[in-house]
């Protein structure tokens, strides 16, 4: 009799434990879902990586070790890679650049091996955009003096979920301006400081662009120098090339590159 009122009592428990289960989403969102609930994570854009994370405790002293992905759930080309910290386990999700505009519903199976939650499954929207990416560029015109570093504000809007890798460059050469990559991190606006080094003095008409390394998106931006020159700067200036508009007075140039590197 004993015995049979002890197994009700840890049936009784395992079947309470299981609505209390909870699994606690800390990215990209942060809530709390039951076994079989759904939520909504966001935009996401072609060729991105979101991160799925979950804690693993499960807020009754015991812990999840598992977190899928049901296959069946996403396309086929879509991928899924599973792993784990000392706190979370985690999903990355990665989707092809050519990745078309959809609404996505994502099954994700979470478990804690022999215990009384063995698995369980909550559910997740995400939403494939265009169009997540957005970049401007202030006060394009800009007067400059020579070997003085000109700067220009770029801000870089990502409404993503996932971060987003995008590459600046510019048609100046690169020992005007050097070309870099930066990560901008998900639903965050970055600003970023755009130096060019003016080595010649004149007006110098330019553009600065914008790229997705990892789609197709990409934008570009008209610019302008009118660079003016200091005594050195006008002597220097020869050593890293010839102003735009001069080009007949090679002799007077080739005197005052020689000066400057006397000084």
């Amino acid at each position: 009799m004993f015995k049979k009122t002890v197994c009700i009592l840890l049936l009784l428990l395992a079947l309470s434990s299981q609505v209390y289960a909870d699994v606690f989403l800390l990215e990209p969102t942060e809530t709390i879902l039951e076994d079989g609930e759904e939520t909504d994570l966001g935009n996401v854009a072609a060729g991105e990586t979101f991160k799925f994370v979950i804690q693993k405790k499960t807020g009754l002293g015991s812990e999840w070790n598992s977190l899928n992905v049901d296959s069946q759930t996403i396309p086929t080309d879509w991928i899924a890679e599973s792993g784990s910290t000392d706190k979370t386990l985690f999903v990355f999700v990665t989707l092809p650049a050519a990745a078309a505009e959809s609404v996505q519903r994502i099954t994700f199976s979470v478990g804690d091996g022999t215990g009384p939650f063995s698995s369980q499954s909550i559910s997740a929207y995400v939403t494939v955009k265009e169009n997540l990416l957005d970049a401007s560029i202030d006060r394009l015109k800009q007067d400059a003096m020579v070997s003085e570093e000109s700067e220009f504000k770029l801000l870089i809007n990502n409404e993503s979920i996932a971060k987003h890798s995008v590459r600046i460059s510019s048609d100046l050469p690169e020992y005007w301006f050097k070309p870099f990559v930066v990560d901008v991190a998900p639903l965050q606006t970055l600003e970023v400081d755009l130096l060019v080094h003016p080595k010649r003095y004149g007006a110098r008409q330019f553009s600065f662009t914008v790229s997705s390394e990892l789609n197709s998106f990409e934008k570009s931006f008209d610019a302008g120098l009118n660079v003016f020159s200091t005594l050195r700067g006008k002597f220097s200036s020869p050593v890293s090339g010839f102003p735009f508009f001069t080009p007949s007075l090679l002799p007077h140039f080739l005197v005052n590159a020689f000066i400057a590197l006397l000084s």
